[in-house]
């Protein structure tokens, strides 16, 4: 008997079973479980999206394995054209509801839509198609994103297309989707504070004390969750970080004063996935030795480091500076701006990195190193390392031609960079009221 003939699954019954395993998104997972707890009443589309390390993946794929309803997970990342894609569900739809030979290829979304013709003549079970990262499907024809979410309209088969992304559905449209968009809308909010300790509770290492390992990371997250709510990072310098506390008894300030100095250095590197070992020799007559000890460990190339150095001043100088700073005959100086040391750090820093876009930042970049011309092909690529290793970030949705940018690191960080080269950072950050 097929699962659509079945009775339809109680929600109350499989509901706590699936919530103990997604703490943090019960109101999420009991909207899906009410939507495939019918199998015969699925809907065709669902587009689900949030930040990164909210838990959607995790979440699509806990509910339909607790609810055994086939389905095949993709990520669109490993596929340019539509025809891989294709080809791929087909993959996993043969053997389920077909039985083609080894050589049937399936190279278009048409001959999806005639495999799927097939499948349904043979039984109607519900077979989910889960899409990550779907933004990269925007990339492929315009007409790509709208036969997915048409796929049971036009196939007449049981079949539910989820697309699960970072961006918001706004960014998907364009002439062709007038009249084509997802049956359901679904939004994954950040974890908050108490939500990201009850997960990272529940990731105890065995053998260890609940009491001590709640003040341990009670601790943790008092200090890191101020600067980054990634629930990934915070998982990886939890577990980095244990190493220095697990032998030590149940007292919150024998932990905190532990933790101290190697907390304040990873919050300067809290997205770099250092190892503990490289952060955790604190020299005390030396309080930024271990920045220098990381800076050295990552080993990057000298215009990068330039580059980093003119990404931080593009970050946090106003534009109104670059000429004085940057320019040989920058004219007269206002005594408006002859201030002390002291009020120009504490000004210039206190209201957070801006964003730059990419011709100023290879101006300032050009001022900076000590050479007199790069190709602008090479910044580039030192440019998407630097980003990759999310030393910066890229700041909303702009397009090639526009791009812009944000630093991602503190002075104390820049200052180790710019040691090595034996350039002062410093000496160029300027005031701004």
């Amino acid at each position: 008997m097929s699962a659509s003939e079945n009775m339809s699954i109680d929600p109350e019954e499989k509901c706590s079973e699936i919530l103990q395993k997604l703490p943090g998104r019960h109101k999420q997972c009991r909207v899906l479980i009410d939507f495939f707890s019918t199998p015969s009443q699925i809907p065709a589309s669902i587009f689900i999206h949030g930040n990164s390390a909210t838990g959607k993946t995790l979440t699509v794929k806990t509910v339909l394995d607790g609810l055994k309803i086939k389905y095949v997970h993709l990520s669109c990342v490993e596929f340019d054209t539509p025809g891989l894609l294709a080809a791929k569900i087909a993959s996993n739809l043969n053997g389920e509801y077909l039985q083609l030979s080894s050589s049937h290829n399936c190279s278009s979304l048409m001959e999806l839509v005639e495999n799927l013709q097939m499948a349904s003549k043979i039984k109607n079970d519900p077979f989910v198609i889960v899409l990550d990262r779907a933004e990269r499907l925007r990339e492929m024809p315009s007409t790509v994103i709208p036969a997915l979410l048409k796929l049971r309209e036009i196939s007449n088969m049981n079949v539910c297309v989820i697309l699960i992304s970072d961006l918001l559905w706004d960014r998907f449209y364009h002439g062709k989707m007038r009249f084509c968009k997802p049956l359901v809308n679904l939004f994954f909010p950040q974890y908050t504070k108490t939500e990201c300790l009850e997960i990272i509770r529940s990731r105890k290492p065995e053998g260890v004390d609940d009491a001590f390992y709640c003040s341990y990371t009670s601790i943790l997250l008092r200090v890191l969750y101020r600067f980054c709510r990634d629930l990934n990072e915070l998982l990886y310098m939890a577990n980095q970080h244990f190493v220095l506390v697990k032998k030590l008894s149940n007292d919150q300030r024998t932990i905190f004063l532990t933790l101290q100095p190697h907390l304040k250095a990873a919050t300067q590197n809290v997205h770099l996935r250092q190892g503990i070992q490289q952060i955790q020799n604190v020299d005390q007559k030396a309080p930024n030795s271990s920045l220098i000890s990381a800076v050295t460990a990552m080993e990057l190339p000298y215009y990068a480091k330039f580059l980093l150095m003119a990404a931080f001043l593009a970050s946090f100088n106003s534009p109104k500076h670059d000429r004085r700073l940057f320019a040989k005959h920058h004219g007269m100086q206002r005594k408006k701006a002859a201030t002390s040391r002291k009020t120009v750090k504490r000004s210039s820093l206190i209201v957070g990195p801006k964003p730059f876009n990419f011709e100023r930042l290879t101006a300032i970049f050009h001022s900076i190193a000590d050479t007199p011309y790069l190709i602008t092909t090479n910044l580039c690529a030192q440019l998407a390392t630097l980003v990759n290793l999310h030393l910066i970030t890229k700041v909303g949705f702009s397009g090639l031609n526009n791009p812009k940018f944000k630093c991602a690191v503190g002075l104390d960080f820049i200052k180790a960079v710019g040691r090595t080269v034996d350039f002062n950072v410093q000496s160029y950050i300027m005031e701004d009221f």
